[in-house]
């Protein structure tokens, strides 16, 4: 129950927090969706950063889908080390 009290939190927090920091940097912004850059966040990126920056969105999210579980495998076969 917990864990999804957090997906939650998390959840509103990009919602109010993306669009503040869009205004500095949008790469940060861009950073700070993650791996929910294609679900979640793009909605709100798009239009806090514009439509110009949808391209940017999508190949970080597909970027990160790809990377993430690769890391992760890499990362815990090095614990056996």
């Amino acid at each position: 129950m917990l864990r999804y009290l957090m997906i939650w939190v998390e959840k509103f927090a990009h919602y109010f927090f993306i669009p503040y920091v869009m205004r500095y940097s949008s790469s940060c912004a861009i950073g700070l969706g993650g791996v929910t850059a294609l679900d979640f966040t793009l909605p709100i990126l798009t239009q806090s950063g514009g439509i110009a920056l949808a391209p940017l969105i999508i190949s970080f999210g597909v970027t990160t889908n790809i990377v993430s579980p690769l890391l992760m495998v890499g990362f815990s076969a090095l614990n056996g080390v």
